[in-house]
């Protein structure tokens, strides 16, 4: 129903061979043995962080890789495990042996082309038993947290209500708030609703192996830590970035239907949303419809969300559907039983969680092609989330999951729980149990009622939240993060790349100079890439063991205390009044805080028009990263003077403005026209965040309001900061030289 019948593919013509081909197809695939499996990208990325490991063993024990994994020899695979302990210090726990255990016997399989022996398997196993006595790893299973619907409401709370955090644009948070619900209301794998798949690296990571085995180590460098920032997307002739259609692996518009459906007399919004996308699709697809309907709370209303997330793309087909009273207020015929609200045909195939629109110098709301919102960009905003409203365990799409499962298991038969789960037999659901046991087993022994409302709350995420709990790294653990070693020689190798870059571009030379310069500004960007990554692995670990140590010390010391003021003030901490930079930010707060009441009274409606209707808004806004300035108050957010000041800005600005900043109508007016402390730092904001997706020769629009009008666009990087310059009085850093 929600989706279009894909086309049956064209008839295959019968093809006469002779028995001579068929002789030779024989022996060839006789030489060439059993067929391997075809693994996909990310279980490739998994078994190359262990070949590369393998790779390092046998250089150590001059052995050559594939020889050395074909020998057979427990001893060999034994001694491995012994060498990653001892040079891994950040293997702690069995599990991880046993995985890289599970991903050796498939490479071996791969290159060997068989089974290892079974009393070998045995061996190495009871051998991983000694080493875990031996390194006193760890061996308590991994936590599994279940996020209840109460849990979910504070989360949804913080994120509306009392987030301060910046998005790339305000249809992020919108988005993510529907992610919640759609993970919610279908329990299905992050692969089915966003971009799951594993990005290969280019060529230059091929290079870096030292035999024919690098085909294992496609994947680049195998960093637990690698940022998504490190990877410069690709852009083509528009600025936008390269998205191969048949390759969309994420819920799109066709997988979603929104009608109204009558119902006794009552006109009742609905949505049937199709999971295509499932773990084995490639080998038995499962595709499943969830039915939704509309909810009194607009806090776990994904019908509003998606009607909202709909106008603001522009995707109904009908011409007259342009507001969202025409669906709350839909009349249906007599003649049916529905009305179906369609989608245009080109947005179809478009997915409906995307990556922030970016275009090249900014981002921009009108991308013509939408790329699918990454996996590990949602796992960044829920982790962020989770951390800042005070949950003692990182939030994952994981927690959901368990959730919706747990939920079904109470209400569902069997079979209806592994159908939504999508589990091909019973037994994996014990993977997904909460640890809480949810029977009150007090109350069944004693035979005495169960206090339920008690022993929801005990089931709870949430329990031991804390919003004031650390969300980064403490002066003194950045201080030590500065000063580590490896931070202190990769900062070194940063700044002596760059002192020789400067060198070069002191003296004027031949050609092979600037090729010269080209090496060392590659060199440079991995460097940075490199402090990048390692000072982000030390923070996100001196965070980790401060929030431990946060949850397990708090509680004492806050008892021997015993002060008053942290029941009364300090437990306000993050939930004093709060400020909002956007005025339809401070209106859909206001909007979802009220009670909630039943929807088919007429005025309750009305709201819940008025809140999609702002929601639609707020995707077309954007709020900068809050600076040192105030923001300002949800009373006094844009004034109509600011708007008439705004279209009228003189074209000489202050040389600690941002011209691109003066020219995106979806910031705040402060943020628009906002003065950094220094020019350097506003240099800095202009090459880090809007030239440095401009080719040097690329054409380059004025974003100042009335070059905008006047239709000025720059050749290249050097005429546009010249432009700055004459015209605008901005000065920016001179563009790089180029030697001929």
């Amino acid at each position: 129903m929600a989706i279009q019948t894909i086309s049956r593919k064209m008839r295959r013509k019968a093809v006469k061979r002779s028995a001579d081909y068929y002789g030779s197809l024989r022996k060839e695939l006789a030489a060439r043995g059993p067929t391997q499996v075809d693994y996909s990208d990310a279980t490739e990325l998994n078994m190359s962080g262990v070949w590369k490991r393998w790779i390092l063993y046998s250089e150590d024990a001059k052995e050559r890789p594939i020889d050395f994994i074909k020998s057979t020899d427990a001893a060999n695979y034994k001694a491995f495990f012994t060498w990653v302990l001892d040079h891994y210090p950040g293997v702690r726990k069995k599990s991880s042996l046993h995985q890289y255990w599970r991903q050796f016997k498939m490479i071996y399989k791969k290159h060997a082309r068989k089974l290892l022996d079974n009393d070998l398997v045995d061996d190495v196993n009871n051998h991983i038993k000694i080493l875990t006595k031996l390194y006193r790893l760890d061996t308590s299973p991994p936590a599994k947290p279940v996020l209840s619907v109460d849990d979910l409401l504070l989360l949804l709370y913080h994120h509306w209500v009392l987030d301060t955090g910046a998005y790339p644009d305000e249809e992020q948070r919108l988005l993510l708030a529907l992610l919640f619900l759609f993970a919610a209301y279908t329990g299905c794998r992050p692969c089915s609703l966003v971009d799951a798949s594993v990005k290969k690296s280019d060529e230059g990571a091929r290079n870096a192996a030292k035999d024919e085995a690098i085909r294992f180590c496609d994947s680049g460098e195998d960093d637990e830590n690698d940022s998504e920032y490190d990877e410069e997307p690709e852009f083509d002739e528009d600025g936008l970035p390269f998205v191969d259609i048949e390759e969309l692996k994420s819920v799109l518009y066709e997988h979603v239907t929104i009608m109204v459906v009558k119902v006794q007399d009552r006109m009742v919004p609905v949505m049937f949303i199709t999971i295509i996308h499932t773990k084995g699709e490639d080998r038995k697809p499962q595709p499943k419809t969830y039915r939704v309907y509309q909810n009194n709370n607009p806090f776990l209303c994904a019908i509003a969300h998606m009607i909202a997330v709909g106008f603001h793309n522009d995707a109904f087909a009908a011409s007259n559907v342009r507001d969202p009273e025409s669906i709350l207020r839909a009349q249906i015929p007599k003649r049916k039983f529905c009305r179906i609200f369609r989608w245009k045909e080109s947005k179809l195939k478009e997915p409906i969680f995307r990556e922030p629109k970016r275009s090249k110098g900014q981002i921009s709301p009108s991308a013509k092609t939408a790329v699918p919102l990454r996996a590990h960009t949602a796992a960044r905003y829920m982790k962020r989330l989770g951390r800042d409203v005070g949950m003692e365990q990182p939030l994952t799409h994981s927690c959901i999951r368990r959730g919706t499962g747990n939920a079904v298991d109470d209400v569902g038969t069997v079979a209806e729980r592994d159908q939504i789960m999508g589990h091909s037999y019973s037994g994996i659901f014990q993977f997904y149990i909460n640890p809480n046991v949810k029977c009150d087993v007090q109350a069944a022994y004693l035979d005495q009622p169960s206090d339920k409302a008690l022993m929801k709350v005990l089931g709870n995420m949430s329990l031991t939240c804390d919003p004031l709990a650390p969300t980064k790294p403490s002066p003194e653990d950045a201080r030590a993060i500065r000063q580590h070693p490896k931070v202190v020689k990769l900062r070194q190798r940063r700044d002596a790349l760059t002192a020789k870059i400067k060198q070069i571009r002191r003296r004027t030379g031949p050609c092979t100079d600037a090729e010269e310069e080209e090496e060392l500004l590659q060199q440079k960007k991995e460097a940075e890439a490199a402090l990048r990554r390692k000072k982000k692995s030390l923070r996100d670990r001196a965070e980790k063991k401060a929030r431990e140590r946060y949850f397990m010390n708090n509680d004492t010391r806050e008892l021997e205390e015993e002060s008053d003021s942290l029941l009364d003030d300090k437990d306000k901490g993050k939930s004093t009044t709060i400020t909002y930079a956007l005025e339809e930010r401070a209106c859909i707060a206001d909007m979802l805080c009220r009670s909630h009441s039943d929807l088919t009274e007429p005025g309750n409606l009305d709201q819940r028009i008025e809140l999609i209707r702002t929601l639609t808004k707020l995707c077309s806004r954007r709020e900068a990263r809050r600076r040192t300035t105030i923001p300002c108050s949800s009373g006094a957010v844009v004034k109509q003077e600011d708007v008439a000041v705004f279209s009228s800005l003189p074209l000489e600005c202050d040389p600690r403005q941002c011209l691109f900043c003066i020219g995106d109508e979806r910031l705040p007016f402060p943020q628009q026209t906002f003065c950094w402390s220094r020019p350097a730092k506003m240099m800095d904001h202009i090459e880090d965040h809007h030239l440095k997706r401009f080719a040097p020769d690329a054409k380059i629009p004025c974003p100042h309001p009335t070059c905008q009008k006047n239709g000025v666009v720059l050749d290249g990087v050097s005429h546009f900061k010249n432009h700055a310059l004459g015209v605008h009085k901005i000065k920016l850093r001179l563009p790089k030289l180029e030697y001929f």
